[in-house]
C-alpha cells in the first residue's frame, strides 16, 4: 500500500512564550508606562485658567469699529499689509509654556494658510506693548491670555478669536479653527468669538499694572 501522508498538527498556541521575548513585553510595556506618567506629570504642571479670567460679555473685537482700530494699528507693524488679504494672527508669549502644545499645529496652518492667500502674522508680547501704545492700553484686556489666534477675512470682518483649543497638544481633531477656516475659504459668513474656555493658557499684562 503506497504511504499515508500523516496531516501536520497544529502549532501549540498554548506553547511558553521564549524568555527573550518576555523580557522584550516588559520592558516595552514599562517604557509605555513610563511615557504616560510622564505626560501626566507634565500636564500637571501646565498652567490651567480661563482664557478669559473676567468673562467679558460681549467682548471687544464684538464691534467692528474696535476691530478695525486694531487692524489700523496693526498696519503700523506691519506696512506691507495688503488691503483685502485673510489675516491668521497668531498672539503668544515666549515664556509661556503652553505655547508648545500649539507649535507644530501653527507651523502646519502656516504652510497651508500661505498657499491659500492667507497673511499670517506672529505677535509676541512686545508686539502687544507697541500696538497699546499706538492704539490704547486696554488692548490687553481684550486680548487676556496666549495661546490666542485671530482670523480676519478678506472682507476685514473678523471670522474667529479665542484659543486655538481647549486641552492636549493642538490637532485637526480638537482645534477650534477647522470649520472656521473652511468656512472663510468657502467665502461663507463666520463670526465667532470663543473666550469662555478653561484650559492652558497664559495671561498678558499690560506694563506697569503691578
Amino acid at each position: 500500500m503506497p504511504a499515508m501522508d500523516m496531516p501536520t498538527p497544529p502549532p501549540d498556541s498554548h506553547a511558553p512564550t521564549p524568555p527573550n521575548a518576555r523580557r522584550w513585553l516588559y520592558v516595552i510595556a514599562l517604557i509605555w508606562l513610563l511615557l504616560v506618567a510622564g505626560l501626566l506629570w507634565y500636564s500637571l504642571r501646565l498652567p490651567r485658567q480661563w482664557f478669559d479670567p473676567l468673562q467679558t460679555q460681549p467682548h471687544a473685537f464684538h464691534d467692528a469699529a474696535r476691530l478695525q482700530e486694531f487692524t489700523a494699528a496693526l498696519a503700523t507693524l506691519q506696512p506691507d499689509l495688503k488691503p483685502g488679504q485673510p489675516l491668521f494672527i497668531r498672539f503668544r508669549q515666549a515664556d509661556c509654556r503652553c505655547e508648545q502644545l500649539v507649535d507644530a499645529y501653527h507651523q502646519l496652518q502656516t504652510s497651508l494658510l500661505q498657499q491659500q492667500g492667507y497673511r499670517v502674522l506672529t505677535l509676541e508680547k512686545n508686539d502687544l506693548e507697541q500696538l497699546a501704545k499706538t492704539q490704547r492700553p486696554e488692548l490687553f484686556s481684550w486680548i487676556t491670555a496666549t495661546p490666542a489666534v485671530m482670523v480676519v477675512d478678506g472682507n476685514g470682518a473678523l471670522a474667529y478669536f479665542g484659543p486655538y483649543h481647549q486641552e492636549g497638544v493642538c490637532n485637526s481633531e480638537n482645534s477650534y479653527l477647522e470649520p472656521v477656516l473652511q468656512a472663510v475659504n468657502a467665502q461663507q459668513p463666520v463670526n465667532i468669538i470663543n473666550t469662555l474656555v478653561f484650559g492652558c493658557f497664559c495671561a498678558t499684562e499690560q506694563p506697569g499694572a503691578n
